[in-house]
C-alpha cells in the first residue's frame, strides 16, 4: 500500500511513497477523482487544490497503488491535519532588536525567517514571544520583512506571519491630552509631535471640531459645547499632512470647583531647587508627589492655602515625570497638577554629560547650551583638562588617562565665555566589556574530517550540530573552541550543516553555516622522480582531478608536460641547467585551478 505524508489544511498537493507502482489515484468519498504518475525514486504529488472537503480538518481521502499491469494496492487513507495557526508581530521598528508578538494555542516556541532563511528559534511563554533580531543588519531598513512561524510540541511549523520594518517615527507621532475640568475649562489641549498637524475632538464616537496644530508642538481644540459631563468618552485624534490617523489620546473628563480643588505646582529646577511649591483651593488638605508613578511621600497645605514639598532625592533628572495629587479631608484624590522639571540656570547655561566605559570609550560626549563656551572635566575634585564647545553645542573631552575605575567621581563644568562657571553635570562611569556573540566553523571534508571545529566567543557556552535541519549533536566549548564529532551525521557535500550557539541558560545566540566539501587528496596528489642534470625528462605521476602537467623554472612557466594514464613527462634538459634553479611541476584541473605543486630534487 502506498504512505501519504502528514497533509494539512491549505496543502494543494498530496505526497508520499508507492513503491513499485506507476501511478496513483486520489479518490474523496470514495469516488476516484484523478491519477498522478510514481517517479522513479517511488515518490508521488497528486493535486488536491480543487478538492473543497480536503479544506476542513478532519476530513479524509484515499491513495490507491496501481501498478504497470493493471493490479492495485489496498487504499491508503489520509486525514487532514489542522495546520497550527500562524501568530501576531508587534510593530517592529527598525531601531529595535527583538521581535514581539503573542502565539497561537499549542505553540511551544517560533520560528524566526529573514530572507527566507530560518535564523533562531524563542520559547513561548504565556502566549508571548519575544525573539532576538539584533544581529540581522537586514531588519535595519525600513519596508523589508521578515517572518515568524509558530512550532508546536512536536516539532510542526505552522502559518508564517510577516511583518514589516518601519520607520521609528513613534516621537513624530506623538500625542497628548491633558485633563478636562467642566467647571474650569473651555478647551481641551496638548501636544503633538512634528508629523501630527491636525487633531479632531471625538465625544462619545462622534467626531466634533478639528483644529491645526502649532509650530510649537501644542493645541487646544474648543469643547465647552461639547463635553458635558464626566461620563463623555472624549478622545483626541491625531492626523499627518495626508490627512491619515496617526494617532489617539483619551482626554481624563472631571467637574470640579474652580476654587475648592484647585491645585498648581511651579517648576522644578534641579540644579537650584529642594522642594516643589504650589498653591491648593480650600477643599484640598494633603497634597503628595509621584514620581514616574510612584507617590513618594506627602505634605499638608498650609493655612495659607500653600504647600512645599522637599523633592530633592527624588527628582533626579529632567526625564522624571511629576506629578503633584491634591487630597480632601477624607483622602480622596480631588486633582492633579504636573510638575515641569528643568536642569539649568538657564536654558543658555544648560550642560549635559553622557555616560563612560571604561572599557571602550577615550572621550566624554555631551551638550552645552549656547552661552557654554568651554567645558572642563572634573576627576575625584581635581580639574584635569578643558575644551572647546563646537558651533553645533557639542563637546568631546578626552578622559581615557583620567578616568581610572568606577570609583573615580567626574563632572563636566561648564563656562561661559569670560570663564565663569554656570554649571555642572554627573557622568556615570561603567566598566562594561561588550558581550559578543562571534563564531566560525571550518569546511569541513567528508573523505578526510571526522570533526567539524571552530571558534566561539566566552558568551557562547555550547554548540549544536545540525544537518538537513535535524538536530544532530552537542558539545560545550573550551578556551573559545570547540570540536564537535560528525562523520557519522554528514555524509555528502550537498548536506545542509549548521552550528548553532547557545549561553549557559541554553538561549540561541548565532547560527552559521558549514561549508562541506568532499575532496580526496589522493586525486590532487603530484609525486616527481629526482632529475639528474643533463637527463631529458622529468616524470612522475598524478591524481585523477589533475588535467594538466606544466614545468615552471625559476616561477616562470617553462613547458607543458605530456600525459599517459596517470603519469607525466616533460622534457626539461634544455630548461633546467643547474642545481640550483627552483624547478617545480604543477598541476591543474580541467578549469585551470591549480590543485598541487610539487618541487623538483635536482642533482
Amino acid at each position: 500500500a502506498p504512505t501519504i505524508n502528514d497533509f494539512y489544511v491549505g496543502d494543494a498537493y498530496a505526497k508520499g511513497t508507492a513503491t513499485g507502482a506507476s501511478k496513483v489515484t486520489l479518490y474523496i468519498n470514495g469516488v476516484a477523482i484523478r491519477q498522478a504518475a510514481v517517479a522513479a525514486n517511488g515518490t508521488y504529488t497528486i493535486y488536491t487544490g480543487d478538492q473543497t472537503s480536503l479544506a476542513t480538518a478532519g476530513n479524509t481521502f484515499q491513495i490507491q497503488a496501481v501498478k504497470a499491469s493493471g493490479a492495485t494496492s489496498v487504499k491508503t487513507t489520509g486525514t487532514v491535519k489542522a495546520r497550527i495557526a500562524a501568530p501576531t508581530i508587534s510593530d517592529y521598528y527598525t531601531t529595535d532588536v527583538y521581535a514581539k508578538g503573542t502565539a497561537p494555542a499549542g505553540a511551544t516556541k517560533v520560528a524566526l525567517y529573514v530572507q527566507n532563511v530560518l535564523v533562531r528559534y524563542a520559547p513561548v511563554t504565556d502566549g508571548k514571544y519575544t525573539i532576538y533580531t539584533g544581529d540581522q543588519s537586514y531588519l535595519r531598513t525600513a519596508g523589508n520583512t521578515f517572518q515568524v512561524a509558530a512550532v508546536d510540541a512536536n516539532g510542526n511549523i505552522g502559518t508564517k506571519a510577516t511583518g514589516t520594518v518601519k520607520v521609528d517615527d513613534r516621537a513624530a507621532y506623538k500625542l497628548t491630552a491633558s485633563d478636562y475640568n467642566i467647571a474650569t475649562d473651555e478647551s481641551v489641549v496638548g501636544t503633538a509631535g512634528s508629523s501630527i498637524t491636525r487633531v479632531k475632538i471625538e465625544v462619545d464616537g462622534v467626531v466634533q471640531r478639528q483644529t491645526s496644530v502649532g509650530a510649537d508642538g501644542n493645541y487646544a481644540i474648543y469643547a465647552k459645547d461639547l463635553i458635558k459631563n464626566t461620563g463623555n468618552v472624549v478622545k483626541i485624534i491625531g492626523y499627518d499632512a495626508q490627512g491619515v490617523e496617526r494617532n489617539r489620546a483619551t482626554v481624563n473628563v472631571k467637574n470640579e470647583s474652580s476654587t475648592a480643588y484647585a491645585l498648581t505646582a511651579s517648576d522644578y529646577n534641579i540644579a537650584t531647587d529642594e522642594t516643589v511649591v504650589g498653591t491648593a483651593g480650600s477643599s484640598i488638605t494633603r497634597v503628595q508627589i509621584e514620581v514616574d508613578g510612584v507617590v513618594q511621600r506627602q505634605t499638608n497645605v498650609g493655612a495659607d492655602g500653600k504647600y512645599a514639598i522637599y523633592a530633592k532625592d527624588v527628582i533626579k533628572n529632567t526625564g522624571n515625570e511629576v506629578k503633584i495629587i491634591g487630597l480632601d479631608a477624607q483622602g480622596n484624590e480631588r486633582n492633579r497638577a504636573t510638575v515641569t522639571v528643568k536642569n539649568e540656570s538657564s536654558t543658555a547655561y544648560a550642560v549635559t554629560a553622557g555616560a563612560y566605559n571604561i572599557a571602550t570609550d577615550e572621550t566624554v560626549n555631551g551638550t552645552a547650551g549656547s552661552s557654554i563656551t568651554r567645558v572642563q572635566i572634573e576627576v575625584d575634585g581635581v580639574v584635569k583638562r578643558q575644551t572647546n564647545v563646537g558651533a553645533d553645542g557639542k563637546y568631546a573631552i578626552y578622559a581615557k588617562d583620567v578616568i581610572k575605575n568606577t570609583g573615580n567621581e567626574v563632572k563636566i563644568i561648564a563656562l561661559d565665555a569670560q570663564g565663569n562657571e554656570r554649571s555642572r553635570a554627573t557622568v556615570t562611569v561603567n566598566n562594561e566589556t561588550p558581550v559578543t556573540y562571534n563564531m566560525t566553523a571550518a569546511q569541513y571534508n567528508t573523505i578526510t574530517d571526522q570533526y567539524v571545529t571552530g571558534t566561539a566567543d566566552a558568551a557562547i557556552a555550547k554548540v549544536k550540530l545540525i544537518v538537513n535541519n535535524v538536530d544532530a549533536r552537542a558539545t560545550t566549548t573550551a578556551d573559545g573552541k570547540y570540536s564537535i564529532y560528525a562523520t557519522d551525521k554528514i555524509t555528502s557535500s550537498s548536506d545542509a550543516v549548521q552550528i548553532v550557539g547557545y549561553d549557559a541558560n541554553g538561549t540561541e545566540l548565532k547560527r552559521i553555516t558549514v561549508p562541506v566539501v568532499s575532496v580526496d587528496p589522493a586525486a590532487r596528489a603530484i609525486t616527481v622522480a629526482d632529475y639528474t642534470l643533463r637527463s631529458s625528462s622529468i616524470t612522475g605521476t598524478f591524481g585523477s582531478d589533475i588535467k594538466k602537467i606544466q614545468l615552471f623554472v625559476d616561477g616562470a612557466f617553462a613547458r607543458q608536460g605530456a600525459l599517459t594514464g596517470n603519469a607525466f613527462e616533460v622534457y626539461a634538459q634544455d630548461k633546467v641547467t643547474s642545481a640550483t634553479q627552483l624547478v617545480q611541476i604543477v598541476g591543474f584541473d580541467a578549469a585551470g585551478t591549480e590543485l598541487a605543486r610539487k618541487t623538483v630534487t635536482v642533482k
